[in-house]
């Protein structure tokens, strides 16, 4: 373990929040009357909100000439005391160490007792307004949202009493429609699942008035629930756009039917930013006041931007590519969901394989089985015994070998009739591997709801004469062939509206799965940043970072140094020895380079004037390694349980320490960044 110039408690107890209050899953702020709502998922009390009221902050540069160009209270030093007085503002200097970019920074701090609206009217009823881009004046002034000025002012943190993402209560849900485009298609179906056991299916019917009580029932089931989150996949993007028109077509007032948790809030879009590696994705983020709603195919997009290997973000293709997709999941393509849904058709469900057809599956015995008879049918598949070698043409192979709607049993080795040309118990086990290969043919087929012909004189009989030379083997084969049959009376008749329930039901497992999968270290990484659970599903390393910076820097009594304009990056030196297409190529991939090269030779800004990039990156580093050697250690002991514990501990904490390379070389982003040093990483 390294030495630590900050103490290592100290390091702890600032990413772990200072403050203990357990139990808080959503932070809201009330602007009217400056009160924070903190919504908490109780174990033993349920879901209730608790409020206090905000310490509104900011942090500002030397106004000076601000207030010469604004004439700023009309350069009054009374008119601004009886102002501060008024706003409850108050003004303290920051240390800077004497680092010119922290000069020239943000090296005082405002805080305000009467909330942060109050704050921005001190300075906007003086002459102010700070978001003003004339005379950079928006530059002066460097402000986080008020959610995150009460965390990191209160050391309080999300999720604190929570170890695991499955105990935070959440709802996922999907929508089921007659077509994209919401001003001509229509909602017929509505699926909510939660990880509490609640699952819900709104069926709706075709027509204004099902519709309307469908929609009106889903908030009301919200409502009924209240989850910590609500989320859905491309829910940003498809399912929430849709509600909203389809409650304007309808005539439906939504933000009186979306009921939050606080009187008054209403439902709501604003602008999101999505990020993902070196680029930026906006989007428009759905509010309800005290849930976090989220999008799940967010947090897979940015596994995709630094896993080059997955090559889509479709639900199927990321549950397939996770392997935790179900071994009977229910497809249909999208053109026709709506189709089955309104179908007046009979389907035959296969509920071991999520697969339906239009006809029933059958087996049958035929007397006399021609080649023109096979040939004449050529939608019915038949089955024959046949030799290892297919070598003759006897018996059964004689009409039906080489056509294209057959099956062969293997029942003997070759067709000759010397004693090693038969199947012996003897090598049942091998005699089984040949005959279950052709039964695997034989379900195939029967999952695509087609005639099963078998031969009436049987298989494995006649020249095979499996029953006198194998009748091990021959017992096997009768067992299978009625194990076929029960297999076929599993399958169920249904109709169009069971298949497409089916569908939407295991799309809001995968949902949940994916959402597992993907966001555990989203959850992790919430429980110590300073900021809500929607942003930190949607936030880049830098500002990462930068949130952890600015709260360390907020309790240090620190400023904040100035940002830089970005310039182009020079990284490490490579060279191509050999042109042309190379066969034997080695991969070499560094477990932890570039945190590894920063805490070994010390390449950090001297902008961080108290060390707290190295000592934070230092701690993660030995923390990750740390739960890496757990989770191998308790592999090996066989453990899963709590080896896959230590994995998921050290995946959000992987995340943070190869972050701030990017953090480092975003000058412009990120305030204590510097190029430079970003290069000489690389």
């Amino acid at each position: 373990m390294a030495e630590y110039k900050i103490p290592l408690d100290e390091i702890e107890k600032f990413l772990n929040g200072h403050d203990d209050e357990k139990y808080i899953v959503n932070i809201e702020y009330d602007q009217d009357t400056n009160l924070i709502h903190k919504i908490k998922q109780d174990p033993e009390n349920g879901l209730y909100i608790e409020k206090e009221p905000l310490l509104a902050f900011m942090w500002i540069k030397n106004l000076n000439k601000v207030k010469e160009i604004v004439n700023f209270y009309n350069n009054s030093d009374a008119k601004i005391r009886s102002a501060r007085e008024k706003f409850g503002i108050e003004i303290k200097s920051l240390e800077h160490g004497n680092h010119p970019k922290l000069i020239d920074g943000y090296k005082y701090l405002v805080t305000c007792n009467q909330g942060h609206q109050r704050m921005i009217q001190f300075f906007k009823e003086g002459g102010i307004f700070i978001y003003d881009n004339r005379n950079d004046i928006r530059n002066h002034f460097l402000m986080v949202s008020p959610v995150e000025q009460y965390l990191i002012h209160t050391g309080k943190r999300l999720f604190k009493g929570f170890d695991e993402y499955s105990e935070i209560h959440k709802m996922v849900f999907d929508l089921e429609t007659t077509g994209l485009d919401p001003e001509v298609s229509r909602i017929f179906m509505i699926g909510m699942y939660t990880n509490q056991g609640v699952e819900e299916i709104i069926p709706i019917e075709d027509n204004d008035e099902s519709e309307r009580l469908g929609i009106i029932k889903f908030f009301d089931k919200i409502n009924e629930i209240k989850p910590a989150i609500i989320a859905g996949y491309n829910s940003a993007n498809f399912d929430w756009p849709f509600f909203f028109k389809r409650c304007e077509i309808l005539g439906l007032d939504i933000q009186k039917i979306a009921i939050t948790l606080k009187v008054g809030e209403l439902i709501n879009n604003r602008s999101g930013m999505l990020k993902l590696g070196n680029e930026v994705e906006n989007y428009e983020q759905t509010n309800m006041f005290g849930y976090s709603i989220i999008d799940i195919m967010h947090s897979a997009r940015r596994a995709q931007a630094i896993d080059s290997s997955m090559k889509s973000v479709g639900l199927k293709y990321v549950c397939k590519y996770n392997k935790i997709n179900k071994s009977n999941r229910v497809y249909i393509d999208g053109d026709k969901i709506g189709n089955t849904w309104y179908s007046e058709e009979k389907y035959y469900f296969n509920n071991r394989t999520g697969t339906f057809t239009k006809t029933k599956p059958s087996i049958e015995f035929i007397d006399d089985i021609t080649r023109d008879y096979v040939k004449s049918n050529p939608n019915d598949i038949f089955v024959y015994s046949d030799n290892e070698l297919m070598s003759g043409y006897g018996e059964q192979s004689k009409e039906m070998r080489d056509e294209p709607n057959t099956v062969a049993i293997i029942t003997k080795k070759k067709s000759e009739t010397t004693d090693d040309s038969f199947f012996n118990d003897l090598e049942l086990d091998g005699n089984k591997v040949k005959i279950n290969q052709g039964i695997k043919e034989i379900i195939k087929h029967i999952n695509k709801g087609k005639r099963i012909i078998f031969p009436k004189s049987g298989i494995g009989t006649d020249s095979s004469q499996l029953q006198i030379r194998a009748p091990k083997t021959y017992n096997f084969l009768i067992q299978t062939l009625k194990a076929l049959r029960a297999y076929i009376d599993t399958i169920e008749e249904v109709d169009g509206k069971y298949i497409v329930e089916r569908y939407l039901i295991d799309d809001l497992w995968e949902t949940e799965q994916v959402d597992y999968k993907y966001n555990q270290a989203t959850f992790l990484l919430a429980k110590v940043l300073p900021t809500s659970y929607m942003r930190s599903a949607t936030m880049g390393t830098a500002a990462t970072w930068k949130l952890l910076m600015l709260g360390w820097s907020y309790h240090k009594d620190i400023g904040i140094p100035e940002t830089e304009p970005l310039r182009p990056f020079v990284g490490g030196l490579s060279r191509l020895l050999e042109v042309g297409y190379a066969k034997n190529v080695i991969k070499f991939d560094f477990d932890g380079l570039y945190p590894s090269e920063q805490l070994t030779h010390g390449i950090f800004t001297k902008s961080d004037i108290t060390g707290a990039m190295n000592g934070l990156l230092q701690y993660n580093y030995d923390n990750r390694n740390l739960y890496k050697k757990l989770k191998k250690d308790y592999a090996k002991q066989g453990d899963m349980e709590k080896s896959s514990y230590y994995d998921k501990k050290q995946l959000p904490l992987k995340i943070l320490n190869n972050g701030m390379f990017g953090s480092i070389s975003a000058p412009n982003v990120f305030p204590w960044g510097d190029t430079n040093m970003g290069e000489k990483i690389t």
